[in-house]
């Protein structure tokens, strides 16, 4: 963007102004909607995963008590 003529003297403050202006843009900023959704929704397919293992194991250990006093 530097390279381009009508930006070569300007300061990156300004470039970003302009582009802000002219294309509705914001390049400032750094948060990313989709990573922060991919990232929530892999820590909540963990947590699921744990307590579907957890009941899993609470479920197997009952039958065995059961499997046990008959």
């Amino acid at each position: 963007m530097k390279k381009l003529p009508q930006f070569r003297n300007k300061s990156h403050k300004e470039v970003r102004r302009y582009i802000f202006q002219t294309k509705g843009a914001c390049i400032e900023s750094d948060f990313n909607l989709g990573s922060l959704m991919l990232c929530i929704l892999m820590i909540l397919v963990g947590i699921v995963g744990v307590v579907g293992i957890v009941k899993w194991l609470q479920e197997r250990q009952t039958r065995k008590n059961n499997e046990n006093m008959t």
